[in-house]
């Protein structure tokens, strides 16, 4: 049997011993034995929340316009060029834009404990009926059966301790994401284009149509981009973490590591006198309340349990008990995080000399004392990078002092 022990400060108690493949994993159910054990990602580290950011690219369509410049008066104007190549549209100019969104942590609630593994098993047998406990192993042992609940539709949910707003109904409700744990979540996002003026500030920006133009004397065409016709809707692309600097490419794609083991029901039980073995422990129930002799642990609810991390050299020893990320979930929900993105567009741009108030009378193109970069620019919509799990009553032995 495997259970988190949130009051231990130093070691396992006697009789048990430290999952070391456990440290900076949330533990997530599986009913098949080739995967128990198996890992995904890299560990957590002390106190910090992994930190991810996201991939991806989108294409800004012009109207193509082909403006006839007088040579002449000095005074420069900016416009955005769109050269025409071979094999181009004659009417549209097409600038792909690439890049990564704002890094975040995806606002997921930890608890870090101590996780601790019987060097003989025997303890289960002290435990309640309804009790429901990770394995490390291939069956669950005799009077116990596996916990659908724990592991869904999703190949694999973890247990995260029945939130504080939780009505007594909710307890064993099961959450979902709505996607496989080994697949990458992504984000919806509009985007716009704007430039940053040192005097306006932030400001959209204006690219409208051209009017049409009069012309006199020496004529030099230039091919150049009009008014925006389309900003391609994109989702964002695959999710790496960015608080990994090493390790295989694999460990970079799950912002919430997990490892697998066997979530185990128990079916039946005696009611024990002496819970003593048990003491420093956190046990969950799938039932209503927490079983006589049992109190529900206050801390860590509505929290993601990760094992402990590994220690660091030169790092402060990792603190049993911690907790970090985002705000504690409320009953039933995911945790819910946004990315925003700001990038150059890097437009080609073209600088022309022209009379500015006699020939040119432009709707939208304005002479250009300083240059303004151009940047994409938008907020994503909400998505969730936390794990499916069922929400279930956290209990630990009453003290007898």
């Amino acid at each position: 049997m495997v259970a988190f022990a949130p009051f231990s400060n130093d070691a396992c108690p006697s009789g048990w011993r430290e999952l070391d493949q456990a440290k900076g994993y949330v533990i997530v159910g599986t009913d098949d034995p080739a995967n128990v054990g198996r890992k995904f990602g890299a560990p957590i580290e002390d106190r910090s929340a992994p930190l991810h950011d996201h991939n991806f690219h989108t294409a800004l369509q012009f109207d193509r316009a082909t403006t006839t410049f007088l040579e002449g008066d000095a005074q420069a104007v900016r416009i955005m060029a769109a050269p025409l190549r071979a094999g181009d549209s004659a009417s549209k100019y097409v600038h792909t834009i690439a890049g990564h969104s704002s890094t975040e942590d995806g606002g997921v609630p930890y608890a870090q404990y101590r996780i601790c593994e019987e060097i003989e098993p025997w303890r289960e047998r002290l435990l309640p009926a309804d009790t429901v406990q990770w394995f490390n192993g291939a069956t669950c042992p005799e009077n116990w059966q596996i916990y659908k609940p724990a592991i869904g539709d999703s190949r694999g949910r973890t247990i995260v301790p029945l939130p504080e707003d939780a009505s007594r109904n909710d307890a064993a409700l099961e959450v979902s994401t709505g996607r496989d744990v080994h697949k990458a979540h992504d984000h919806s996002i509009d985007v716009s284009l704007t430039s940053r003026s040192p005097e306006k500030g932030l400001a959209s920006l204006d690219l409208v149509g051209f009017s049409s133009l009069t012309y006199s004397n020496t004529f030099h065409p230039i091919h150049h981009a009009a008014n925006i016709d389309t900003i391609d809707p994109f989702m964002t692309g695959s999710s790496r973490r960015r608080d990994v600097e090493t390790g295989r490419g694999i460990d970079r794609i799950y912002p919430v590591p997990f490892m697998y083991l066997a979530p185990c029901r128990k079916i039946a039980g005696t009611k024990q006198i002496d819970l003593s073995p048990l003491a420093g422990f956190g046990f969950f129930t799938a039932g209503l309340y927490c079983e006589d002799g049992f109190q529900e642990i206050p801390d860590g609810r509505g929290r993601y349990l990760v094992g402990l991390p590994p220690a660091r050299p030169g790092q402060p020893e990792p603190l049993n008990g911690a907790l970090f990320g985002g705000d504690p979930l409320k009953s039933g929900k995911l945790p819910l995080h946004r990315h925003s993105v700001s990038l150059p567009a890097k437009i080609p741009e073209i600088t022309v000399a022209a009379p500015w108030t006699i020939l040119f009378k432009m709707a939208g193109l304005r002479r250009k004392e300083f240059s303004e970069p151009v940047n994409l620019v938008g907020t994503t919509e909400e998505s969730s990078v936390g794990l499916p799990y069922v929400q279930l009553r956290f209990c630990s032995v009453k003290s007898t002092n």
